[in-house]
């Protein structure tokens, strides 16, 4: 095949994919805030700082038992091979039946400490709900360890169309699930059930795509191949677990439910563009990555990631502005004045968008089979998380953490975009280009400001 047949093909799916990715994150978020605004009325902020908390143990607890077979399947040559495949699900079930074991353990831990004063007395770890709800949770956690890895052929491929559409049936179901249980019994449980209950799902469709049958197999040259570099994940994944989940796994030690919740509500927010650039970049910044690199030359490679970016970089540094000008009117106009508070807390998580597009040459290591590189980027991360938070926390208390969450992500990206520069990776005017698009989000945020309040008041004549 030409190097424009090439070209012409992965642009096309590219374009796809991104597409196709919109679409599923614009229906995602029509669910997810749709549900909130919904549970907001029915459950107290409590109930989401408790689930906020068990996502984020459970976010943790798999990171450490993160040895990359996904991403090793995407990066590899050999995902056409049957049996490669099936010794990659054989250790991709036995790592999620040790991570249900974690969960499991911990709640129990938990439940039968002998020394809970070990937590501060407000702390959410010492809430009696919260050993059972995770035990329950952990479901949620062993059912898609047994998903078929033709699920990630299909990201490698960037053929997008069936996850795209068994995701957002899987967020109809869990959000049907959860208001129902709401509505006949409003309890944190109605939040549990819907993200336990669709994973069923998921598992059936996933057996039923295109692709060899899974099976359990252990081939010894693939199993080298899948865990070769585990110590390098393993590292990256360990850091990973302070970089990704270190505000609401330190948050929770101090903050109460309440303020729990309200965060939380404020991160939801300010996920609504968060999610669709990591959503874009867990599914397809990679898949991109890995082809152009093994087809074409990296000033190639470079020049189809930054035309990439373009969609990625104008919408989250606009948002970024808008959510800074207009966060307290937009959580005052969709919450209750219960959730009040999670107005300043979204303007100030606000500028944690920045960073963001400058992290994504991060899949560039992965790409390039750097993963020495890659688990030393996420080391930089995480010890930025602490710092910030630690010296945000020692300034003005939890005030001062979320400016910590806030801002953490600035220093690991301008090393970042360093150490790919030097590599030839990235480009620093490609990556500053569109920055200025900052300033007209801010005058939409004004703007919003001052309109939201008079829709409100007719709303309430």
């Amino acid at each position: 095949m030409s190097g424009t047949a090439q070209g012409s093909g992965l642009k096309r799916r590219v374009i796809e994919a991104g597409w196709l990715t919109l679409v599923s994150h614009g229906g995602t978020l029509a669910i997810r805030l749709v549900s909130t605004i919904i549970l907001s009325r029915l459950l107290a902020p409590d109930a989401f700082g408790l689930v906020a908390t068990i996502i984020s143990l459970a976010a943790t607890m798999a990171l450490l038992s993160d040895i990359g077979v996904r991403d090793t399947i995407i990066s590899s040559p050999s995902t056409d091979d049957e049996t490669f495949l099936r010794t990659a699900w054989t250790i991709y079930v036995l790592r999620h039946i040790l991570f249900f074991l974690l969960i499991e353990g911990f709640a129990a831990l938990l439940r039968f400490t002998p020394f809970p004063e070990i937590f501060p007395a407000n702390s959410l770890l010492r809430d009696p709900l919260m050993p059972p709800l995770m035990a329950v949770y952990a479901f949620s956690i062993l059912v898609p360890g047994f998903n078929s890895m033709n699920l990630i052929v299909l990201e490698r491929d960037i053929k997008l169309k069936r996850l795209v559409w068994s995701d957002l049936i899987v967020k109809a179901i869990g959000f049907t699930v959860t208001l129902t249980w709401a509505l006949i019994s409003p309890t944190v449980w109605a939040l549990i059930a819907g993200i336990v209950v669709p994973q069923a799902f998921m598992l059936v469709y996933t057996h039923m795509l295109p692709g060899p049958r899974m099976a359990f197999r252990w081939n010894p040259r693939h199993a080298r191949t899948l865990l070769h570099n585990a110590k390098w994940i393993f590292l990256s994944s360990t850091s990973g677990i302070i970089a990704l989940q270190g505000d609401r796994l330190f948050l929770s030690l101090i903050l109460s439910a309440h303020q729990m919740g309200i965060y939380s509500i404020a991160a939801t927010l300010a996920d609504v563009v968060k999610a669709l650039v990591q959503k874009l970049h867990f599914q397809v910044t990679l898949p991109v990555l890995s082809e152009a690199y093994r087809t074409r030359e990296a000033t190639e490679a470079r020049s189809i990631y930054y035309r990439y970016r373009i969609p990625i970089d104008v919408l989250t540094f606009f948002s970024a502005g808008f959510f800074l000008t207009a966060g307290s009117a937009i959580v005052s106009f969709l919450y209750d004045p219960r959730y009040a508070d999670a107005g300043w807390v979204l303007q100030i998580l606000s500028l944690s968008l920045i960073p963001i597009p400058f992290m994504m040459v991060n899949q560039a290591y992965i790409a390039n089979q750097n993963w020495r590189g890659y688990g030393i980027l996420s080391i930089v991360q995480s010890l930025s998380l602490l710092v910030c938070m630690g010296v945000g926390y020692w300034l003005d208390g939890w005030r001062g953490m979320i400016w910590g969450i806030a801002l953490q992500g600035f220093l690991p990206a301008l090393q970042l975009v360093m150490r790919a520069h030097a590599k030839g990776w990235a480009a620093y005017r490609q990556e500053l280009r569109f920055l200025p698009t900052y300033i007209p989000g801010l005058a939409a945020g004004y703007a919003a400001a001052w309109v939201l309040p008079m829709i409100k008041a007719l709303f309430h004549r």
